[in-house]
């Protein structure tokens, strides 16, 4: 059972594992599609990842001992080890840490789970989807990417037909935290 903490509590004694909760605010998934061309729809979309056991997550893992300072997990080393994770499993260098904001944090008795997000514009997110097929990671840890349309269409088609798939550990929790926290969802 995982339990919403203070974002940043840090447990030294447990595994602490790190995720990228990527988002653009204003997109048309749509701007590509020919049967609906001129179709202006601007909504968030959030990035997401078919995990290889199956599930939807976000990018990102563990934090492994290299990653620690003189032994210690602190914000820098979580900052850091996600930024490896990201490069492993979506092919993007994080060049700007700074953009990385703390999210949440989950824990049960035996880890901690931190997560970041990352607002980028439509034209970096489009890029990171395309661009993450060439990943170290891809297939072996990302099955696929997945991206959440952050939008109630009519007939409960949308988020809320994406958010009864099945999610990895705390990742559904975290999706729906940020979803609240960055004020993303709209209705048609």
């Amino acid at each position: 059972m995982y339990n919403l903490v203070e974002t940043g509590s840090i447990r030294q004694d447990k595994q602490n594992c790190v995720f990228a909760s990527i988002f653009c605010r204003n997109a048309n998934p749509y701007k590509r599609y020919e049967e609906v061309e001129g179709l202006e729809v601007r909504i968030p979309l959030v990035l997401m990842q078919m995990r290889w056991d199956g599930g939807l997550g976000f990018v990102g893992g563990k934090v492994d001992k290299e990653d620690k300072i003189n032994g210690m997990i602190t914000q820098e080393v979580l900052k850091n080890a996600l930024i490896r994770e990201v490069k492993e499993e979506i092919n993007l260098d994080l060049l700007d840490r700074e953009n990385l904001k703390p999210l949440c944090t989950y824990q049960d008795k035996n880890v901690d789970i931190h997560n970041f997000s990352l607002e980028v514009s439509e034209e970096i997110f489009y890029f990171i989807f395309k661009n993450s097929v060439n990943s170290e990671h891809m297939i072996t840890e990302n099955s696929g990417n997945v991206v959440c349309h952050v939008a109630n269409y009519k007939d409960d088609k949308g988020y809320q037909r994406f958010i009864e798939n099945r999610f990895c550990a705390t990742s559904l929790m975290e999706l729906k935290h940020l979803i609240e926290q960055e004020k993303l969802l709209v209705s048609f």
